[in-house]
């Protein structure tokens, strides 16, 4: 590769954030799709109003009739990111753009340091790091912000794990600790688990390579016990939060195999790593999802990686090889034993699905291998000699392609989405052949590297349209956010069958609707979903109990103890009646005017006022032992109704009735987090790393 200044050296993070920004420009335009608008932008609107409002963001009344939303995992309710943006301006369509362009130069920043450690060439380590953020996993599952948040944390994993093997001190144990903190707390947890396996059989790899060097393996394992220990204390609340989530969730025992394979990078997805736009058309031939047939990372970085074969390697490179090549099986799924001898054998493997989440790890070993390759490809012969391959592949595929019936070139950059497969093949190869063209002369003349990733670029802005953006402009996007009520406004009367998911939709946003206008509704779009929902949601009389208001009235002859689950007819005649678990000896109700309004109505704390004859008061939201209960301020027990509901007995008159939710065990591990979180970063500022930058010196 031809070298670059020193100045230029030093300017890598803000290359980075250049490249991020320029080859991200559609997000200056259009907003952003799918699930980031659909889940995450919701999910951190209400984790920031909670914040601003001086709560935690414990509990979601908004969807499936109320869930702990600390304990979805993809909530971000505990991501120190989310909180700042959150608690500090809250967020709209912007700020979830800039989350997602964060942590896309976080990702290339790492893999540019992971790189500049390990070869020692800050030319290759910024191309690296530019090929791993534009990758096709980033530009892929663009819409999936928590594996973009796992793929920038996890480069940091890597370098902060290498240099705690390479120099054997604790600091980049600690180091490691606060990183693979922030992958658990932002991340998808699938990606946690697989990194918790790598570094694990990586350090029983190494303590067996270097079983007669006990110096060594003692201050692994120490320096292991420090990690582990520091992930432990500083990732409390977190894990506390996701037991909580086995507990709760439907998902906890497992998913089928089936289900688990589903939507894998196929092996027909491979023709990405040459032709990215025309593996997200067509997923009935690749058979899976447009987000996960994405592989991309660029043509010098595989022409690398392609030569990395034949050439001779260091046991580290054999181990890096091994590993790529079976998690490529691996995110193959159904295609290959290596996904489902995972489901069979090894803990945790049965909770996830998308086997194509795997393709990271492939990609960033086949980075690693590429740029060391790199460094010894002679230029002038080898590249070019594959270059003019690529432009042979590239210039017949074009020829090959445009004489098929369904080839068309869209009349603007947003009807890329509905291009066709041939006419994708063309695109791309048309989009290549200039990026070639334009390698070579950068490269003959000597430009700097980072203009060398004119093929990524490229790539990233003719896939936007079918991953990254819909055609809405931003500003017209943002405006329905910035209309919307960020408090707690009182809940609607009507019943609650009226209330539902996907129903007055405005803007690009149709999902999670409850959320965004702060009205509780009984369905949602979110795959965290509790077995106590889903066993409520399939009883007969489900549908009879939506008939009522978010609270109303039972009067006590209409309690009936559940005894038949199928027992409808009492409900069937009038839906007020509520089945309980246990039942009080209670007095008889006397006919009067019944009212129930709500006076306060937050996320952990409502309030109702109420005007009845003997009889039960119902809320609308899940049971948990959490909620507590009080009428006319004095404690009083919470039942649950209809196997899902909360209730309270109410003598006649006219009462106050309080409902506050509170979990001793999140307050107790998030005082264990934050202190744990300060001291650590307290010992690292005065006796841990002066410099990332000095990690070269080892």
């Amino acid at each position: 590769m031809t070298p670059v200044n020193s100045r230029l050296v030093r300017l890598g993070p803000l290359i980075l954030l250049l490249i991020a920004l320029v080859a991200n420009w559609p997000l200056f335009v259009y907003s952003m799709k799918f699930d980031n608008l659909d889940q995450y932008l919701p999910w951190r609107l209400l984790v920031g109003d909670c914040i601003r409002n001086g709560m935690l963001p414990v509990w979601n009344p908004y969807t499936h009739l109320g869930y702990p939303l600390h304990a979805d995992p993809q909530s971000g309710a505990w991501y120190p990111i989310v909180w700042l943006i959150g608690g500090l301006s809250g967020y709209n369509v912007y700020w979830i753009h800039f989350e997602y362009i964060l942590h896309v130069w976080i990702g290339g920043f790492g893999m540019y340091l992971l790189i500049k450690n390990y070869i020692k060439n800050a030319d290759i380590a910024l191309l690296a790091g530019i090929s791993y953020m534009l990758s096709g996993f980033f530009t892929g599952n663009a819409q999936h912000l928590t594996w973009i948040i796992s793929g920038a944390w996890w480069p940091f994993i890597i370098l902060f794990f290498m240099m705690m093997m390479r120099t054997q001190h604790w600091k980049y144990a600690l180091l490691l600790a606060l990183v693979y903190f922030m992958m658990l707390t932002g991340g998808y947890p699938a990606f946690s688990i697989v990194t918790a396996y790598i570094l694990i059989a990586t350090a029983v790899i190494y303590l067996v390579i270097q079983r007669r060097n006990k110096s060594f393996c003692i201050s692994l394992l120490k320096n292991g016990a420090v990690a582990g220990t520091g992930t432990l204390l500083i990732s409390s609340v977190m894990l506390v939060s996701s037991y909580i989530s086995f507990q709760l969730a439907g998902r906890a025992e497992g998913l089928s195999k089936d289900l688990a394979m589903a939507n894998p990078f196929s092996p027909q997805a491979m023709i990405s790593f040459l032709f990215p736009l025309a593996s997200i058309r067509n997923p009935e031939f690749f058979d899976t999802d447009i987000s996960m047939s994405n592989g991309f990372f660029g043509l010098l970085l595989l022409i690398g990686f392609i030569y990395s074969f034949f050439r001779k390697k260091s046991k580290a490179e054999w181990i890096i090889l091994i590993g790529s090549i079976l998690f490529l099986m691996a995110a193959m799924g159904k295609y290959t034993p290596v996904r489902s001898l995972m489901f069979d054998y090894l803990p945790l493997m049965k909770l996830f699905r998308m086997p194509s989440l795997f393709r990271l790890f492939a990609i960033s070993g086949f980075i690693i291998l590429g740029a060391k390759s790199l460094i010894q490809l002679k230029e002038k012969i080898s590249s070019h000699i594959i270059f003019a391959g690529f432009l042979i592949i590239y210039i017949v595929s074009i020829l090959f392609f445009i004489s098929k019936n369904d080839f068309s070139l869209p009349d603007k950059f947003s009807e890329i989405f509905s291009s066709t497969f041939t006419t994708g093949i063309v695109l791309q190869a048309a989009v290549m052949i200039l990026a070639i063209i334009l390698i070579s002369i950068f490269n003959k003349k000597k430009w700097p590297v980072y203009l060398l990733s004119v093929d990524l670029i490229f790539s990233a802005w003719i896939c936007a349209p079918v991953t990254l953006v819909n055609s809405i402009p931003v500003q017209e996007a943002n405006h329905y956010i910035t209309n919307l009520d960020h408090g707690f406004p009182l809940p609607s009367s009507g019943s609650m069958q009226n209330y539902r998911d996907r129903e007055n939709t405005f803007g690009p946003f149709w999902c999670n609707l409850g959320i965004l206008k702060k009205q509780t509704i009984y369905d949602g779009y979110n795959n965290f979903q509790t077995k106590q929902y889903n066993g409520f949601e399939q009883l007969p009389h489900f549908k009879y109990v939506l008939k009522n208001p978010l609270a109303y009235f039972t009067s006590s002859e209409k309690a009936k103890l559940y005894i038949d689950e199928n027992d409808t007819t009492a409900i069937y005649s009038d839906s007020s009646f509520i089945y309980l678990d246990k039942k009080p000896e209670v007095a008889v109700s006397q006919k009067m005017n019944n009212t129930v309004v709500f006076t306060l109505f937050k996320p952990n704390a409502i309030t109702l006022k109420t005007h009845t004859s003997n009889g039960y008061i119902t809320l609308m939201q899940q049971f948990d032992e959490n909620w507590t209960a009080s009428i006319d301020d004095k404690a009083t027990e919470v039942f649950r109704s209809n196997r899902f509901n909360m209730s309270l007995y109410l003598t006649e008159g006219d009462h106050e009735i309080k409902f506050t939710y509170h979990d001793r065990r999140i307050t107790i591990a998030i005082w264990i987090s934050v202190i744990s979180l300060l001291l650590i970063s307290l010992f690292l500022l005065t006796k841990g790393t002066r410099n990332i930058s000095a990690f070269q010196k080892h």
